[in-house]
């Protein structure tokens, strides 16, 4: 079982492009673990499916609807950044975290995405490896081909 880390915020991004029920599995399970979640929905031109506010409602939307019933510590805070966390500088992270309020020491940056990863923990920050979705089912990559023969 995973440890649970009440006092450690937690930042799990991703495209979200669209945002799907592996995503608000994942980040059900980081509410059971975490203390603080925040969900930056990456802000890039090339979205598909669904602009960043249309994404960031639909996370809103389902939490407002759901945090009140389930067993959750906290509500996770969607949030809109315009840079690839694999792309960041060591400034421009710690200034995030400055943002949210965070200290270094108790954050952990979360991705399915091993260049991130690998990115993030060279800058020198604690990481950790993230399932994109919780079954293969609710994986981005079947959803969107769905819609690709839908069209």
């Amino acid at each position: 079982m995973e440890k649970i880390e009440p006092e450690t915020t937690v930042i799990f991004s991703g495209r979200f492009d669209p945002p799907h029920l592996g995503h608000v599995l994942t980040i059900l399970k980081l509410c059971e673990r975490f203390g603080r979640v925040i969900v930056p929905v990456l802000n890039y031109k090339e979205r598909e499916f669904c602009n960043v506010l249309e994404a960031k409602s639909i996370f809103d939307g389902f939490f407002d609807i759901i945090s009140p019933v389930n067993s959750i510590s906290s509500r996770p805070e969607i949030v809109i950044n315009s840079v690839h966390f694999g792309e960041v500088t060591k400034e421009y992270y710690e200034n995030l975290l400055k943002l949210y309020k965070v200290l270094p020491e108790r954050c952990v940056y979360m991705s399915g995405n091993e260049f991130v990863l690998e990115h993030i923990t060279k800058l020198g920050f604690r990481t950790e490896r993230a399932a994109r979705s919780m079954d293969h089912i609710y994986e981005g990559t079947k959803i969107r081909k769905y819609f690709e023969l839908e069209n």
